[in-house]
């Protein structure tokens, strides 16, 4: 709409697969004859980010409300695997970054996060959550970056869980409207850390500017 204010609509397209370990993190994307496997377009709804300050040109807030696509999404009520929350996601991010010198950067994000939102906690669980993440970038030219990055997430709940998360990613500008992402992240929880298990993401992004 202006330099200060963009609203739009987000959306959620995921895809799941259960399967017994050791396994690939490529098996996601093959194909399943046991019912383990679940994809589709999981959540759509309205966004708005605004710059309230101008003369903060890097600091922004950003929310956003996306209600559930599908039945029995969490496969609470079936033998379907668990693919997103079946209540509503009210997200609000504040975004900030911060030039440490010509080459580096830190970038930082606040969120508030309220998932699985519905009148009754026996089919929703109200989920609330503070993720907070930290971005450190080393941009030894125009067209590519590298970053390492570290986030914490608590539940806020009586059953207190939270969530780690460390990885590094680069990124690199092909063309003025081209940019293509790498990120692997290693991360874990309460129940991870318990069991002494692993979990990690690995994750590709490409932007285009029209």
């Amino acid at each position: 709409m202006n330099n200060r204010l963009n609203v739009g609509f987000a959306t959620r397209i995921r895809k799941v697969r259960n399967q017994s370990l050791p396994s690939s993190p490529f098996d996601v994307f093959g194909s399943d004859d046991i019912g383990s496997s679940r994809s589709g377009v999981t959540a759509f709804g309205p966004f708005v980010r605004y710059a309230p300050v101008p003369e903060w040109e890097n600091f922004s807030i950003q929310s956003s409300f996306v209600f559930p696509i599908g039945g029995d999404l969490s496969g609470r009520n079936s033998n379907q695997p668990y693919i997103d929350w079946s209540g509503a996601t009210w997200h609000t991010q504040f975004f900030n970054d911060f030039p440490l010198s010509n080459k580096f950067s830190l970038f930082t994000e606040i969120d508030l996060l309220i998932e699985d939102i519905g009148r009754f906690k026996n089919d929703h669980t109200n989920r609330v959550s503070t993720p907070t993440t930290v971005i450190l970038s080393y941009n030894p030219s125009w067209r590519s970056t590298f970053y390492a990055l570290g986030g914490y997430s608590p539940t806020l709940a009586s059953d207190f869980d939270y969530f780690t998360q460390f990885g590094l990613g680069t990124k690199y500008q092909f063309t003025p409207k081209f940019e293509l992402e790498l990120l692997y992240t290693k991360f874990s929880n309460e129940f991870l850390a318990e069991i002494g298990g692993r979990a990690a993401t690995y994750n590709i992004g490409m932007r285009f500017n029209i």
